[in-house]
């Protein structure tokens, strides 16, 4: 190790400074640090990166095992990984500040340690491990001044001088692991977004297919389960006025389940998002009360409204029957998702409004052709008045009708009395009935033919 000779301070007897990258030995710099570099850029991915860096640390500090934890910005926690685990990443999570690599990725700063009494997290990780934790190195990964994870190194016996010098060398390996961590995640990241992309341009490709809303709806909740892992999902749509739920769309609940169970989801998810109009995450749905876990088997879910033209027109959301699962980079392909369903939603909505309008207005067409053989070629001629008839549809709920009758009546001892006729009546009492009915102009064209 005498090669890896470095001048540094220590600040107490269990931390180390971080050495600048002038004082390493020019020989190191150009032979060893090139040929690391080259070995961790060569690696096509994150297992093998993991082990060229396992590799790379026991061939240069001769240590017994190392353990390399990476930090998620979003859950802000460290996660193990290993290579003996399938998916790399193990249920080993700290969060800053906890266990010895919290409390390095929380300082930055690396640390030399011999007594694990004040991190008893890290002792059971490392008892689960099967790893002996007599001398341990541990460096932050960093690169321009973000965290990335952390490294800890495994010694047996070793000397503490020689420790503090494989400290030393192990922090001016870590920024050479940090680049190529951090250039391999970025990589993955931008791999990742584009299939992303990808897929969600044929998933709109495949919903604005169909004008149909109920064929529709079936459709979107198909497509989602090609873009995000989930376990059930729905779609509510709301009714304009009202904001009540007027259709919805299920997946992975039980066939027996009541309907009326799962209005209560559809408007759980309403409150929570209707108010902010923004997309959530609810990592733990212990803590959101609003949100009704019909299954009695989701831990996580997401919920987003479903807008046009800054007007919610129904709400969307995912489950998980696992806890904490979903991320950031989740919920922002949920929100594109919901924003290319919103527009074929709305789109097909549009479209039955004006089949229904074409419809409506070929019966009124019929409606008015029956009803005009009934009504007299001309007005009647009255000697002393001009006589002249119009008839104007009124609209309610959006449909026009007309046919309006009227009639004031009176009755008293069973007679029927003309307007004009009627007795006088004490001060503030109407005399007059007002029957007035509405009917569609095609049900009273017909009732008319039928006489």
């Amino acid at each position: 190790m005498g090669t890896r000779a470095f001048i540094m301070k220590r600040s107490n007897p269990k931390t180390v400074k971080i050495p600048r990258y002038n004082k390493i030995p020019r020989d190191i710099k150009h032979s060893v640090l090139a040929s690391i570099f080259q070995d961790l850029h060569s690696a096509p991915d994150l297992r093998n990166l993991l082990e060229n860096i396992n590799r790379l640390i026991k061939e240069e500090i001769h240590c017994q095992a190392t353990l390399i934890s990476i930090y998620d910005p979003y859950r802000e926690e460290l996660v193990y990984h290993s290579l003996e685990s399938e998916s790399l990443a193990t249920e080993f999570k700290l969060k800053l500040g906890q266990g010895l690599a919290g409390k390095i990725a929380a300082s930055q700063r690396p640390s030399y340690i011999r007594d694990l009494t004040d991190f008893p997290l890290s002792k059971v990780i490392y008892e689960s491990c099967g790893i002996p934790y007599q001398q341990i190195l541990g460096c932050p990964l960093i690169r321009r001044g973000a965290l990335l994870g952390v490294i800890e190194v495994f010694l047996a016996n070793h000397p503490e001088a020689s420790a503090d010098d494989d400290l030393a060398y192990l922090t001016v390996l870590s920024h050479q692991f940090a680049i190529s961590l951090n250039y391999f995640k970025q990589s993955e990241q931008l791999e990742r977004k584009s299939l992303e992309e990808e897929n969600l341009a044929q998933v709109s490709q495949r919903i604005s297919s169909s004008l149909d809303p109920d064929e529709l709806l079936d459709i979107i909740i198909n497509a989602l389960r090609s873009l995000i892992p989930h376990d059930a999902a729905g779609i509510y749509l709301l009714e304009r006025n009202s904001q009540e739920i007027q259709r919805m769309v299920v997946y992975g609940y039980p066939l027996d389940i009541n309907q009326d169970r799962l209005l209560e989801v559809g408007r759980g998810a309403r409150q929570l998002v209707g108010e902010t109009r923004a997309a959530v995450i609810l990592q733990d749905l212990s803590q959101f009360p609003l949100y009704v876990d019909a299954r009695n088997s989701a831990r996580s879910a997401m919920v987003t409204p479903i807008l046009s033209n800054n007007r919610m027109i129904g709400v969307f959301t995912l489950e998980s029957d696992q806890a904490d699962v979903y991320t950031s980079d989740d919920l922002a392909l949920f929100k594109k998702f919901s924003h290319q369903a919103a527009l074929s939603i709305e789109k097909a909505q549009l479209h039955r409004a004006l089949i229904e309008k074409n419809r409506l207005e070929q019966e009124l067409s019929i409606a008015r052709e029956i009803q005009m053989t009934f009504l007299p070629r001309r007005e009647p001629p009255l000697a002393g008045f001009d006589v002249a008839g119009l008839n104007l549809p009124s609209s309610r709920g959006g449909r026009p009708v007309g046919g309006c009758h009227w009639r004031c009546v009176r009755q008293r001892h069973s007679r029927f009395f003309d307007h004009g006729q009627f007795p006088r009546q004490p001060p503030g009492r109407d005399p007059q009935q007002l029957c007035d009915q509405y009917h569609h102009v095609k049900s009273e064209s017909a009732a008319l033919g039928k006489h």
